[in-house]
């Protein structure tokens, strides 16, 4: 599964998306469990730009980093897999807007790369979540 990516343009937030994201953004490439920007609604409801860690930081975590993954699930099982229920029960969603994306391999593989029209959108924890979880 593909799981680093490069982050949109910092115009391209508010051109695609209209959400206007802070004045510095990391930039690329992101890798899992460092910070990254993504799209997600305020407490108003209105759509924000934040930098939070790609990848989820399950309720149960006793501590960081976790000795797995969390950057990837299956739709047919994020519902019901631990790490990932209580967030999908809860309906935390984000949006990711990355122009490319690419799987870690040991050969060098071509990037996905995508139209302004087909950015990727997936989904890091959420970092208005009670002790920064989902």
């Amino acid at each position: 599964m593909c799981n680093r990516y490069h982050p949109a343009r910092h115009e391209l937030f508010w051109e695609e998306f209209r959400a206007m994201p802070p004045e510095y953004l990391p930039v690329g490439p992101i890798f899992p469990r460092k910070p990254g920007p993504f799209i997600r609604a305020s407490a108003e409801g209105e759509r924000q730009v934040v930098v939070g860690q790609w990848g989820l930081i399950p309720w149960f975590a006793k501590e960081l980093p976790l000795k797995y993954s969390t950057n990837n699930t299956r739709i047919e099982t994020a519902p019901t897999a631990a790490t990932f229920k209580q967030s999908w029960v809860r309906g935390r969603r984000c949006l990711i807007p990355a122009p490319w994306l690419r799987a870690p391999q040991h050969e060098a593989k071509p990037l996905i790369r995508l139209s302004p029209a087909e950015l990727f959108n997936a989904g890091p924890k959420s970092p208005g979540a009670p002790n920064g979880r989902n």
